[in-house]
């Protein structure tokens, strides 16, 4: 038996009945943001040959990284919630309005991102669908 996780139910619930969809993707999203400078010397580490090494920027593997990420992208996308959804890395826009209606709320979310300086990957980005995978849904 498969059990949808709580977020997935959310955005099930979120999507239901609208019409026309877009999905973007933050690329190489962790690296985007930067470590505040007293925080780097806690993600040193050395290689066998003894040098050692220190993240500049938001690592993967640390526990608490894809929650602070998650943070990051929903402080940013904030008041854009009535039609723009964060996971992580992945934002889903949708309307269940027209097509125009549906590409003013991309433009907005796309200059918000702009604005903000989070640079989306133009390979992964799936826009003015009318069905969309997100999050393994359809």
């Amino acid at each position: 038996m498969h059990i949808l996780s709580p977020e997935k139910d959310y955005f099930i619930s979120r999507i239901k009945g609208m019409k026309w969809f877009a999905s973007l993707d933050a690329k190489s999203g962790y690296y985007q943001l930067r470590l505040h400078p007293n925080t780097i010397p806690l993600t040193a580490f050395s290689c066998p040959a003894e040098k050692l090494y220190e993240w500049k920027v938001l690592p993967f593997g640390l526990k608490q990284v894809p929650s602070i990420f998650q943070k990051y992208m929903s402080k940013n996308l904030e008041g854009l919630e009535e039609y723009c959804l964060v996971y992580i890395d992945d934002i889903l826009i949708f309307s269940k309005q027209d097509k125009e209606d549906h590409l003013q709320k991309l433009l907005t979310v796309l200059q918000r991102c702009k604005d903000r300086g989070i640079v989306l990957s133009k390979k992964k980005a799936q826009l003015c669908k009318q069905e969309i995978d997100f999050l393994g849904l359809t």
